[in-house]
């Protein structure tokens, strides 16, 4: 993205927030943002569902959320999202590529930016996929400071490194919900069973919280979007009743996953090759550089495909 000052065209763009425009057209503004190089699986419908799913479960907030509209086409929008105050996160953001280089860019995520701090949210995060110098040097110059590096990670099954198989069951949805949800809110806990969870696979802010509503919105007796968005498989590795871990995946994506140890590679190890069983291959987004998952899914025969650069704006983490 490259930002310049606003010219004359871009000043009679109007800043809409996402409830007062039809879905549809914000997925065809965003579809053409992310999707200009052919990237895999940003298509308008692709998108429709990706936020159907964001509004429905409360997790994009539909009054900050913004869209910049010009004699009723979007040419751009930006994904805002609260978590518990102070914490804010701005989500997926994109104009055109007809419209880059005149500002919008700015304008929009300034507005956002705004907003959030309106409402007592100062402690912004965002992440921008690299190599993308333009981007960073934009948030930069609004007040964003990187803050630590996230990666993109895939596991092949011919080059995984199982170190043996515990026995797995399929553990109900509200239980998983439970012990995960709990991590977004509060970090370790412990589960039902006594078996205390002290690693999350990718060590979210208090932004990213899933709350229990949002990630019930993975469970596929209560989707609204059908087969479009699919539901999740909640698998837990079970050794003679206590459950040592958790996963959470759909196809070959796994979105998250719990374990009382990541060093300890059998837990981990088993409930990879759960999902590697079906897929043959599984990929994972934002995985903190240098974490315990890192380190263990390395160990394992993963490997880094994307970099990303989190970002943050406001004050910094009182120091425990």
């Amino acid at each position: 993205m490259t930002e310049a000052a606003p010219t004359t065209d871009a000043a009679a763009v109007d800043l809409v927030p996402f409830g007062e425009l039809p879905m549809r057209q914000v997925a065809d503004a965003l579809a053409a943002a992310f999707g200009e190089d052919g990237a895999a699986g940003h298509t308008p419908t692709a998108w429709r569902a990706m936020l159907g799913l964001e509004l429905e479960s409360g997790r994009c907030d539909p009054a900050l959320s913004t869209a910049l509209v010009q004699n009723g086409r979007v040419l751009g929008a930006c994904i805002a999202r609260l978590g518990d105050a102070p914490y804010a996160h701005i989500g997926a953001t994109g104009i055109r590529p007809g419209r880059r280089g005149q500002g919008l860019g700015r304008r929009l995520v300034s507005h956002v930016l705004q907003g959030m701090l309106g409402r007592a949210h100062d402690r912004v995060t965002l992440e921008v996929e690299r190599p993308n110098l333009a981007a960073e040097s934009l948030y930069e110059s609004l007040g964003f400071r990187p803050q630590r590096e996230l990666l993109t990670v895939q596991l092949r099954k011919e080059r995984f490194r199982a170190t043996g198989r515990l026995r797995t069951v399929r553990v109900a949805a509200e239980e998983a919900l439970a012990v995960m949800a709990g991590f977004y809110v509060g970090g370790p806990i412990t589960g039902s069973d006594g078996v205390h969870f002290d690693e999350l696979i990718q060590e979210p802010q208090p932004a990213f919280q899933r709350r229990l509503e949002y990630l019930r919105t993975f469970v596929p007796e209560r989707q609204s979007q059908g087969a479009l968005i699919g539901g999740a498989v909640f698998q837990a590795v079970n050794v003679g009743g206590p459950h040592l871990g958790f996963a959470m995946y759909r196809g070959s994506q796994l979105f998250t996953m719990t374990a009382c140890d990541f060093d300890d590679q059998l837990i981990v190890s088993t409930l990879l090759q759960v999902a590697l069983d079906k897929e043959p291959a599984l990929r994972l987004i934002h995985v903190p550089e240098d974490s315990p998952a890192h380190i263990a899914l390395l160990r394992l025969g993963a490997e880094v495909t994307g970099r990303a650069t989190e970002m943050c704006w406001g004050r910094p983490e009182p120091v425990p």
